[in-house]
């Protein structure tokens, strides 16, 4: 039962994330494309690249983008539309 509704909350979890995209969650967070690539020590041209599916980040900067906006890796690839199957949970 317990690992049930683990199951259904985590499938709500990522239907929720589905539609929103790195940018999207850049500016829920409180940041603006030019602050949060301050912060996260990035060119802008980098970051859009990145967004638009053009470069995939260094395990560095994605670890930087992951602890700036206090989120997971898995979180992270599904923002930029990547297949998560079978990546576990950081939980």
């Amino acid at each position: 039962m317990v690992i049930a509704k683990i199951l259904c909350y985590n499938m709500k979890k990522l239907m929720s994330m589905k539609d929103k995209t790195l940018k999207d969650i850049i500016k829920e967070k409180g940041f603006t494309i030019a602050t949060f690539c301050q912060e996260v020590d990035l060119d802008p041209s980098y970051l859009w690249e990145i967004r638009k599916g053009k470069k995939n980040p260094t395990v560095d900067v994605a670890m930087r983008i992951c602890k700036t906006l206090k989120i997971s890796l898995k979180e992270l690839l599904i923002y930029l539309g990547k297949d998560v199957t079978g990546i576990p949970n950081d939980e």
